[in-house]
């Protein structure tokens, strides 16, 4: 049966960009997110407690006008759709994409965990490495780039078995000791200076 095409759904606004906040307490009447919709999530970021000095001065800024009010925008959606699309022109030598799978794999191997890092993962860290090395004014992936955003794009796709929490082992734990366990490339050799 094919759809009358009013009712298929009109493709997403570029750029599209989902962001979500949880609530660790209080959060009665709401359920986790599957591990498969968890995996959509490009990186999971826990921002914490602003510093004592940063409170004082919300708490200053409050008392005259509506923070929300002064926000302004950095960067064009336009801009931000040109940086999305140069991203594939970032480089990636053979030897730290293998970097990147190894690391990945070594993750469904450990003892504690029961569901490790997904291909869709192994793509995420790949695209956050990339970003990672245009942050830091690159057009190439070296395995520090790898390393910094490994983390935050693979410490939500770990599903621990439940010895981990019995242990209080986290992801953050499990992906210390992959970083600490995987070698990382020479990076004269990833680019032939071997």
């Amino acid at each position: 049966m094919r759809l009358p095409s009013t009712a298929l759904p009109a493709p997403y606004p570029q750029p599209f960009v989902c962001i979500a906040t949880e609530n660790p307490v209080g959060s009665i009447g709401t359920q986790p997110l599957p591990d498969s919709q968890l995996d959509r999530f490009m990186v999971r970021l826990s921002v914490g407690y602003p510093s004592t000095e940063s409170q004082v001065a919300i708490l200053k800024a409050k008392r005259y006008s509506n923070l929300l009010d002064d926000i302004q925008a950095k960067i064009s959606k336009d801009d931000l759709v040109e940086i999305q699309n140069y991203l594939g022109n970032v480089f990636i030598s053979d030897m730290v994409l293998e970097y990147i799978v190894n690391l990945c794999e070594r993750t469904r191997e450990l003892e504690m965990v029961q569901l490790g890092v997904s291909p869709r993962g192994i793509l995420a860290l790949s695209r956050m490495s990339r970003a990672c090395a245009i942050m830091r004014e690159r057009d190439f992936v070296v395995p520090e780039d790898v390393r910094e955003v490994f983390h935050a794009v693979c410490a939500h796709r770990l599903m621990l078995k439940p010895q981990a929490r019995i242990e209080s082992i986290s992801a953050n734990d499990i992906l210390d000791r992959v970083l600490e366990e995987v070698p990382a490339p020479s990076m004269d050799k990833a680019y032939g200076r071997a």
